[in-house]
């Protein structure tokens, strides 16, 4: 599993009967995948960040734009037609147009493949109105 850099140190939250409440604990890697950083008086977890995004999470969440209309939508232009939710029961985002009632869900993962006849791999962009790689609402910093 990737390592990425620790949370910032910002001060640790002790308990009100705190036996070192001038202590600031250092983050480290628990045996779980999260750091971790520990006080007498508890402890405090952050999850580790491996530089992928989590299909599921806000940073999965995609433009408007992304959405793709039925051929003959009146609001394709217009991007307040769009609605955008997370599907709990989908474990995924989803989008529709409240003119052309279409719906999209998306589930990014960009590098998602399968292998065609020759056991070559070949990228999967979408499978039936499910979107693998997509316009993402907010831009991703690297």
């Amino acid at each position: 599993m990737p390592r990425s850099n620790p949370p910032p140190n910002l001060p640790f939250q002790h308990a009100d009967r705190c036996a070192t409440p001038d202590a600031e604990p250092e983050w480290f890697p628990n045996r779980e995948g999260r750091w971790e950083r520990v006080c007498s008086c508890g402890s405090e977890y952050k999850a580790m960040d491996t530089g992928e995004l989590e299909p599921a999470g806000q940073a999965a969440e995609p433009a408007k734009s992304a959405h793709e209309h039925f051929p003959e939508c009146e609001g394709r232009e217009l991007a307040s037609m769009v609605r955008i939710e997370f599907s709990q029961p989908d474990r995924c985002w989803r989008s529709y147009c409240m003119a052309c009632t279409s719906t999209i869900l998306y589930w990014y993962q960009p590098d998602r493949h399968e292998t065609n006849f020759y056991g070559e791999p070949v990228p999967v962009k979408r499978s039936g109105n499910l979107l693998f790689d997509y316009e993402l609402a907010a831009q991703q910093v690297a």
